[in-house]
C-alpha cells in the first residue's frame, strides 16, 4: 500500500540524529546543532542558547525501516458494490414482467402521456420508471417521472 509505518522505533526514535558516515562530526557543539537543526532542536529546545552541557542528543542506531499497511480498499468498495449488484439484479427480475400500454397521448410543449398497467405495481407521484425500447436502441434506457 501507499501508507507505511515505521517498525523500528526502538533503534530509530523520532528526532534522532543520523550521523554522516563520511566524516567526523562533533554533535555536542552548539554551533553544529544551531547550524544543522533550524526548526525544532533535539530534546525539545527552541533556541540554541537553551542547550547546555547536560543536553542529550539521540543518535540513531540504524536507518528507519518501514512496512506497508495491509490493503483495506476492498472493505470500502465491497459494501456499495454489493448494494449496486443487488439493485441491478432486482431491476433485471422486475423488468421481465410485462407492461400493458393503455394509451399514448401527445400534449403541447413536447409532453407525452403514456398510460400503462403492470401487475403488482402501484404508482405514486414523484416515482420514476426506466423505459427500454429495444426497437429504438438495444443499450439505452430512459428515466421518466410518474404523475397521477
Amino acid at each position: 500500500g501507499l501508507l507505511k509505518y515505521q517498525i523500528n522505533l526502538d533503534t530509530h526514535p523520532p528526532g534522532c540524529i543520523n550521523l554522516n558516515k563520511t566524516h567526523y562530526q562533533d554533535i555536542s557543539s552548539l554551533e553544529y546543532v544551531s547550524e544543522h537543526f533550524h526548526e525544532p532542536f533535539p530534546g525539545g529546545f527552541s533556541k540554541p542558547e537553551e542547550l547546555n552541557g547536560k543536553t542529550f542528543v539521540k543518535i540513531c542506531v540504524e536507518e528507519p525501516k518501514f512496512q506497508a499497511n495491509f490493503p483495506q480498499t476492498w472493505l470500502w468498495i465491497s459494501g456499495p458494490l454489493c448494494l449496486y449488484c443487488a439493485e441491478r439484479l432486482y431491476r433485471c427480475i422486475r423488468s421481465n414482467k410485462p407492461v400493458t400500454i393503455i394509451s399514448v397521448i401527445s400534449h403541447p410543449s413536447d409532453v407525452m402521456e403514456i398510460q400503462m398497467v403492470k401487475e403488482n405495481f402501484k404508482a405514486r407521484p414523484g416515482q420514476y420508471v426506466i423505459l427500454h425500447c429495444p426497437s429504438v436502441s438495444a443499450l439505452e434506457n430512459h428515466p421518466f417521472t410518474l404523475t397521477m
